[in-house]
């Protein structure tokens, strides 16, 4: 072989297991990521329920005494704090639903680095 096709050779080579170890952490991220969109697809129609329950409750402190007892005010600070975290929960399917084309971009500029690198002689 001549050097420029021994230089081919070990580029190829080099691209070949950087491939083979991208492959390998994205499946690991895959099946982590699957386990995340499990866990908050799980959550979601728990925080939904429990966001009914305390909207019922609340309804009915705040009927009781139109005055504002010391309940319903604790149950109005419950609600706030189920908005944030329904908002939070929002947010987070968002940045989850984006994840795959961000891992897809990473794993296409590790692809382009490694084709771009000369090996080592």
């Amino acid at each position: 072989m001549n050097d420029a096709t021994d230089l081919l050779s070990r580029k190829l080579d080099a691209l070949l297991t950087g491939q083979a170890e991208a492959a390998s952490r994205l499946d690991g991220i895959e099946d982590a990521l699957r386990s995340v969109v499990a866990t908050v697809a799980g959550i979601v129609p728990i925080l939904g329920t429990h966001r009914e329950m305390l909207q019922r409750i609340l309804e009915a402190a705040a009927g009781e005494d139109a005055g504002g007892s010391e309940l319903a005010e604790a149950l109005r600070q419950v609600e706030v704090a189920l908005t944030a975290m329904t908002d939070a929960q929002a947010r987070t399917t968002q940045a989850l639903s984006d994840l795959p084309e961000a891992v897809e971009e990473a794993a296409a500029r590790g692809a382009r680095q490694a084709m771009s690198r000369e090996p080592a002689r």
